[in-house]
């Protein structure tokens, strides 16, 4: 097939979404399957020429019209059968217009990510949920028939599994990957970090992520932390490949990449109870904890603590994480359950529409930051979704 997958971050930067789509269109290709990637031109374009992938690049500076009247002849030009849309405006604006099965996939359950893979939804096949929560959010708040939502967990690459590694001795390596960003339970780490302090545990907490000055302030001077900041990605996989402990107390999310990978490299994880795919991967007592959110740092610390002196209980936790990973989180076995959704197409495009509405891009961002400007940043978290005009797609 001739697929075309789309992400509003180049393939070069991002994070989880974007490696979400990257992971996607590696196996899609390995399957013979060809790949056009709609994204951001990126500085570093070795990922697109290693795996064959042909970029048409669109991000936020081009026009949202002219980018939707070119998509539709990209479609139309090189008979693309099958469009992959992560959350891509442009992309998923062109829904009502194309001949060929649309699947958009649902990273988050609200902001304007949400709204976006819900958009022209009476034109897509599909709307793949990644966790059970978001799949009832998508029906119950953007009408979503319950057919149309099939919940497909994420997977990620087999980078390997070394015994040799999970088993060594020495103070748990513990990996925090948040930064200070709330959503992902930041101040609920650093909550733990002080009680930590408190008590001599052997445990080294490695926090991943750009710190608020205040933050930062409260935890250089500690010896059990190690401040890692922004990490290239490949430093980051290795620093996990080497812990013991992972922990995600995030309120909201899809369905972790950074848990998944934990999960293949034998990582046991402290997850919380939030909105997510966190309870149902992660199984209390097996391959980790989950802890309530309202009283997440005191009940970690209490498993850190039982942790620390069962280090055999630990063990198979780690254990038991790879096994989990080989069961059901493999992106072989994701683009396998997307691949059947691509053969069964679910509406009729006998007709499609040649007058169109465009967005104009969901999460526009400051220039050389990785900040919205104010107005957007309230349309972002409450999901509203702006119309840049309409277009003939003919």
């Amino acid at each position: 097939m001739k697929l075309l997958v789309a992400a509003s971050s180049a393939p070069d930067g991002g994070a989880g979404i974007s490696s979400y789509a990257k992971d996607l269109t590696e196996v899609m290709r390995q399957k013979g399957h060809s790949v056009t990637y709609v994204a951001p031109a990126p500085d570093d374009d070795s990922w697109l020429r290693q795996h064959g992938v042909k970029l048409f690049p669109l991000g936020q500076h081009d026009d949202p019209l002219e980018a939707a009247k070119a998509l539709v002849s990209l479609v139309r030009t090189d008979s693309i059968d099958a469009i992959i849309n992560n959350d891509h405006p442009f992309v998923q604006s062109i829904a009502p217009a194309v001949p060929c099965v649309f699947i958009a996939v649902g990273h988050l359950q609200n902001t304007s990510v949400a709204s976006l893979a819900c958009h022209n939804a009476a034109w897509l096949d599909y709307v793949v949920t990644i966790s059970n929560d978001m799949r009832d959010r998508y029906i119950r708040k953007f009408e979503l028939p319950t057919w149309k939502a099939p919940l497909i967990y994420n997977g990620v690459p087999d980078r390997g599994y070394d015994r040799q590694v999970a088993e060594r001795n020495g103070p748990l390596q513990v990996i925090f990957a948040g930064g200070s960003n709330r959503r992902k339970g930041a101040d609920r780490v650093l909550d733990l970090a002080m009680q930590l302090g408190r008590q001599d545990l052997g445990v080294e907490l490695n926090w991943f992520g750009t710190l608020k000055a205040d933050d930062k302030t409260k935890l250089q001077s500690r010896a059990d932390v190690v401040l890692r900041g922004h990490t290239p990605r490949e430093e980051f996989l290795e620093t996990l490949r080497q812990a013991d402990i992972l922990l995600h107390p995030s309120r909201v999310e899809g369905c972790p990449m950074t848990l998944l990978e934990g999960f293949c490299f034998g990582v046991a994880s402290i997850v919380s109870d939030g909105l997510g795919a966190m309870e149902e991967i992660v199984i209390n007592g097996h391959n980790g904890y989950v802890c309530p959110t309202k009283d997440w740092g005191r009940r970690a610390l209490e498993c850190l603590t039982f942790l620390a002196n069962r280090r055999h209980i630990l063990e198979d936790l780690k254990q038991n994480s790879r096994k989990r990973y080989e069961t059901g989180f493999k992106v072989e076995m994701t683009a396998a359950n997307i691949e059947h959704l691509l053969l069964n197409p679910t509406i009729d495009r006998s007709a499609p529409r040649t007058d169109i509405s465009v967005l104009h891009w969901h999460r526009p961002f400051l220039p050389g930051s990785t900040r919205a400007p104010l107005a957007d940043r309230f349309r972002i978290r409450l999901g509203i979704l702006r119309e840049a005009g309409r277009v003939q797609a003919a």
